[in-house]
């Protein structure tokens, strides 16, 4: 009786499994470049490089409006977490080459651009947490060019 009972409990959670990958739950998102669905994943993680863009869009507003405040640290510590967090998603996806000539080189200029992205988010994470207001400011101001660039090549 009980080997009978394994063996139904076996067969159930087999079949569940199999319906649960069949139906696609839980499997990698397709890739989302220009033109392609971009959501939101687990966690509320954008999945695609436009709902990452657009989400480094609104943190970098925030920023601009909190981060020189040293009452607003931990909060400009959760943003540029966030900001950091949607560059390498950026990072991971194809970005828009219709316009570049060069695609080779274009896809260069992306990841340097995505780099000196990354590395600008550090160094603001490291002026926020010493309250350098100046630093802070510069900062900031680097990533609107980092923007216009970007924008000026892809967009």
């Amino acid at each position: 009786m009980s080997t009978r009972i394994l063996f139904f409990t076996l067969t159930a959670a087999a079949l569940a499994t199999v319906a649960f990958a069949a139906s696609g739950a839980g499997g990698n998102p397709a890739p989302a470049g220009r033109g392609a669905p971009a959501g939101r994943g687990g966690g509320g993680a954008p999945t695609g490089l436009r709902a990452a863009m657009n989400d480094m869009q609104n943190m970098v507003l925030a920023l601009k409006k909190d981060a020189a405040d040293p009452d607003k640290i931990d909060q400009t510590l959760k943003t540029l977490a966030q900001f950091e967090r949607d560059v390498a998603i950026v990072k991971m996806q194809q970005p828009p080459l219709d316009r570049v000539p060069d695609p080779v080189k274009g896809l260069a200029d992306f990841r340097n651009l995505m780099s000196s992205l990354q590395r600008t988010a550090l160094d603001l994470e490291d002026a926020v947490i010493a309250k350098k207001v100046d630093e802070i400011k510069k900062l900031i101001a680097k990533f609107d060019e980092l923007e216009k660039a970007g924008h000026n090549e892809f967009i």
